[in-house]
């Protein structure tokens, strides 16, 4: 996101300091009790959280936990690292304050390599797996730790062998791919066509939807199923149609919406709220923060006629962004959601008898007719034109 032109990170702190991660701690439960919830979820990230010292988490989480519990309030906490740092003494530390990791990794060497590179611009892939290698080894007598991937979708690596890649590391239980950061001031790379997303992902659906055994599980597909057999449960800040309810506080203590907002421009979530200041509830009212908890909610004219609206919520609200309209747009990635939407479906339907079928109300969906029918309604000159 800070290859998108955002610069504020430079007068940030590259470091929490105490002051700040104390008023988290205390805001946050005063937060819990006010709205009267007993789990809360914090999630380390970065930057690489693991150039922070290994005490900053020992002394963040006993002492989150020594306020929490009494309270009966449950706190829940994960880290995201590009695994590089990740040895024997981080993972006991996870072991010993139970941290839940995940692992950014894009695919197989080369294609891992061409993005995810050092200060010296060497690949890190070798590193990667060397730390993988050591979480898995540290945690391999716990069945219920689990083991997360996160990969960035690369259209221009073959994705069947990335997928194989991720197989045949062993030892994974449970990934995601995540579409490239872009919206239509900022385009992804061009591809070979206009769906590139979703021509990416549709084999390896057709490969994993298929497995018997040893399957990994895929967030996103498994996301996009359940919410198709009709459950309303399933959503995340990417796609569904619920509230999203995700803060970030930065080093240095400011409130702030998602961080991939940061694409949107220089200083786009920058705001006066500070959790040495104020609490969480005060930031909620402020305007950027309150569209992106009801980003799916809060619906371009397309997307509000689009009957897969209630599978994709709209997309991702840093990926509808444009200086014409704002936020008023689908997202860049409308047509390789409503193509993936729709080849889920009907493969789900292939597997149903033909008297089931004929019982249903549900018929296969044509990706191109229907994306065509609602674009009748989106906004003339709305964006610049992106493929």
């Amino acid at each position: 996101m800070y290859n998108k032109g955002d610069g504020t990170y430079i007068t940030q702190p590259k470091f929490m300091g105490y002051d700040v991660a104390d008023n988290i701690i205390q805001k946050t439960l005063s937060h819990c009790l006010e709205n009267e919830l007993t789990t809360f979820h914090f999630s380390f990230h970065g930057g690489e959280p693991l150039l922070a010292p290994k005490q900053f988490y020992r002394d963040f989480i006993t002492k989150c936990n020594s306020l929490f519990l009494p309270k009966k309030v449950r706190a829940i906490y994960s880290l995201q690292t590009n695994g590089i740092l990740l040895t024997d003494e981080w993972c006991d530390l996870f072991r010993e304050l139970e941290i839940y990791v995940s692992v950014s990794m894009d695919g197989d060497k080369k294609t891992h390599d061409q993005y995810r590179v050092d200060f010296k611009g060497d690949g890190t892939y070798d590193r990667v797996i060397k730390g993988l290698r050591t979480l898995q080894r540290k945690f391999e007598d716990n069945d219920e730790y689990h083991i997360n991937l996160l990969s960035v979708i690369n259209t221009k690596s073959n994705p069947i062998e990335q997928y194989e890649h991720f197989c045949n590391l062993g030892g994974i239980s449970y990934m995601d791919f995540l579409f490239p950061d872009s919206n239509y001031e900022y385009a992804a790379e061009p591809g070979i066509s206009d769906t590139p997303i979703a021509d990416y992902l549709i084999p390896i659906f057709d490969r994993w939807f298929h497995e018997e055994e040893n399957k990994i599980r895929v967030r996103l597909f498994q996301a996009f199923i359940t919410s198709l057999i009709g459950s309303d449960t399933v959503s995340t800040d990417s796609y569904g149609h619920l509230e999203n309810n995700i803060l970030v506080i930065e080093s240095n203590g400011s409130i702030e919406s998602v961080d991939v907002l940061k694409i949107c421009g220089d200083g786009f979530t920058k705001n006066n709220y500070n959790i040495l200041n104020n609490k969480l509830e005060d930031a909620l009212d402020e305007p950027l923060i309150d569209l992106y908890y009801y980003s799916h909610v809060n619906l371009c004219e397309q997307c509000q006629n689009c009957p897969l609206s209630t599978i994709c919520g709209g997309g991702y609200l840093p990926h509808r962004y444009s200086k014409i309209n704002g936020f008023d747009n689908p997202s860049v990635y409308c047509k390789d959601l409503a193509k993936l939407i729709c080849h889920i479906q009907n493969s789900m339907l292939d597997q149903l008898p033909l008297d089931v079928l004929e019982t249903t109300a549900v018929e296969r969906l044509d990706w191109d007719e229907l994306y065509t029918y609602v674009s009748q309604y989106r906004l003339p000159s709305a964006v610049h034109e992106i493929i």
